[in-house]
């Protein structure tokens, strides 16, 4: 078995059915044999960025890593932003590059380059991946590639990095004692006494508390405890705020489920995490657009708890919280079991709903003229025609718009990239969930710039038939930035709005071989919907929408989560 064979076969063997690429020659040997083995697509790619948002998103919906190949050089560099969204937003992914053979590296040498296309992309990946190492030897690849798998799973999940020469992709190794079975990871336990003192200190807060909440993070998506999350929440009657991921975990029909927190949350959502008088964190961040900029006064009248599985997030911006650095897969179930059921007031939970009635977020942007985005979310998720799976959204304000207003029903998911927050995602990272969903229905909702980013993939989903119903919010401008630049540019806007530029999307989807239709006004909503969720395959629907929406409302600097522009 050569080193390429024995990699098909290894991936196979750890559920991975299907990888993304772009072809170069540095990777010929590899792709090579991943189709002799025949058991793994190959879903080639029109831009290695693409591909490597594709593995992303396969691996959020299919819980396996994530893998995407590239060549060397441009290749290889070219999945830098993918890698980079792997690792910020916790996302499990090996990502493997060719690379030259090794007579051709300039390592140890003063030249830049000896062979065509070299790049050291092991260092230029190293600081956004949990590993990233160069083959150095054939049979070393029974030791790394398992031992990648495992780093991309184990701990807090992220991006691994394998870049493998390609003169060492044709030796022979020896596998006759390799044991192929799929990797394991158990994350231990906390000490004893350290779980012990936690859930001590948590019932002592539950049997006193009126107010109590909880804020539910990427952490809960990841581990898979999004059941164990719900059953928490409905057992120990606790409402449930969530950060840009955590929508989701717990279904809009749920009363539990409270709404988005952050610099573009709901109201209510926002107002429940500044008014609890008991915070429960779990697998969540506390950065500035979570939690805002004053840690003091967000802090204050709260006991705080925080569990998460990377120590550094605790503590972090909030000081002096009780803290548990765990695995919640392994804590979730226990706190079932040895918490008791909270002592909150009847008039929490009535309170939440009455300022979510009184504030609805459908009305937020009720000034702007034709439609209302906010309104348009709510409209397609909850409409009964809606067979999704899931969906996925891109960044800036057509993801505050679907945070916001998205209807999820039971069993649908929510995927978008929270942290990295690249233009680009949506339609790349859509089409590896559906495949990863055995081609599910998922409707992908995108902004007029970050479609541009990568719109040459709408040939991938014409070619592979993927039923993704794809939104295109069309407000000509970069409307987040845009916005932005109205605050403190003092109303100069290049680059979002007076030099940027959009073409005709529905012209755009019809070359690509997909059915394609165009919103304009309010009163065309209802059968413009039913229209572009009917019927299999994919379609495109342009929706023209007002370049003054912006995304409201918002948590300005200086101003705390209850205080949110337009005040109120």
């Amino acid at each position: 078995m050569t080193v390429s064979e024995f990699i098909a076969e290894y991936l196979y063997s750890q559920g991975v059915d299907c990888i993304f690429e772009m072809i170069g020659g540095m990777t010929v040997r590899l792709l090579d044999a991943i189709y002799r083995h025949g058991g793994i697509k190959i879903i080639s790619m029109h831009h290695e960025q693409a591909a490597a948002f594709a593995a992303c998103g396969w691996a959020q919906v299919k819980g396996v890593p994530g893998v995407a190949l590239a060549t060397s050089g441009p290749g290889a560099t070219n999945l830098v932003t993918g890698i980079g969204t792997a690792y910020f937003d916790s996302i499990p992914a090996v990502f493997i590059t060719g690379q030259v053979n090794q007579n051709e590296l300039s390592t140890g040498t003063k030249c830049r380059q000896i062979g065509f296309q070299e790049t050291d992309i092991v260092s230029i990946a190293g600081p956004i991946t949990k590993m990233s190492v160069q083959l150095q030897k054939a049979q070393d690849i029974t030791t790394l590639l398992p031992d990648a798998f495992k780093t991309a799973l184990g701990g807090r999940p992220g991006p691994v990095l394998l870049d493998v020469p390609m003169n060492l992709q044709k030796e022979e190794i020896d596998c006759s004692c390799f044991d192929f079975s799929p990797v394991e990871v158990n994350n231990p336990l906390p000490p004893a006494e350290a779980l012990d003192g936690f859930i001590d200190k948590l019932n002592a807060e539950l049997s006193e508390a009126r107010r109590p909440l909880m804020l539910l993070g990427t952490g809960v998506i990841r581990s898979h405890t999004e059941k164990e999350a719900r059953r928490f929440a409905e057992e120990k009657q606790i409402p449930a705020v969530y950060s840009w991921h955590g929508k989701g975990i717990i279904s809009s029909e749920c009363k539990w489920s409270v709404g988005l927190t952050g610099t573009n949350g709901n109201r209510w959502a926002n107002r429940a995490l500044a008014h609890c008088d008991l915070l429960i964190i779990l697998g969540s961040r506390t950065d500035v657009r979570q939690i805002g900029a004053n840690t003091d006064v967000f802090s204050q009248n709260k006991t705080i708890f925080h569990i998460d599985i990377d120590e550094a997030e605790l503590n972090n911006r909030l000081k002096n919280t009780n803290t548990l650095c765990a695995d919640l897969k392994n804590i979730l179930p226990l706190l079932i079991e040895r918490t008791n059921k909270s002592s909150a007031s009847a008039e929490w939970l009535a309170g939440i709903i009455k300022d979510k009635e009184e504030n609805p977020d459908t009305k937020e942007l009720s000034h702007i003229s034709g439609i209302n985005p906010n309104a348009f979310v709510y409209k397609i998720s909850s409409s009964e025609n809606n067979g999704a799976s899931g969906y996925v959204s891109g960044v800036g304000t057509n993801r505050t718009w679907v945070s916001q207003s998205l209807w999820l029903k039971e069993g649908q998911y929510y995927i978008t990239t929270p942290c990295m927050g690249s233009m680009g995602f949506a339609l790349p990272a859509a089409v590896g969930a559906s495949i990863a969903d055995a081609g599910a229905e998922i409707i992908v909702v995108a902004g007029d710039g970050g479609m541009q980013c990568n719109i040459q993939e709408l040939e991938v989903i014409n070619r592979l038939a993927l039923p993704l119903k794809i939104v295109v919010m069309k407000n000509n401008a970069l409307a987040t930035v845009r916005q932005f630049q109205k605050e403190i540019c003092g109303g100069r806007l290049p680059g979002s709005d007076w030099t940027f530029g959009a073409p005709d999307f529905v012209k755009v989807g019809k070359a690509y071989g997909l059915r394609s239709d165009r919103l304009e006004r309010p009163e065309e909503m209802d059968e413009k919907i039913k229209e572009f969720l009917a019927g299999g395959g994919p379609a495109l629907l342009e929706v023209a929408v007002d370049k003054e929406a912006g995304a409201y409302p918002k948590m300005q600097f200086g101003h705390n989560l209850d205080d949110m522009f337009p005040f109120k």
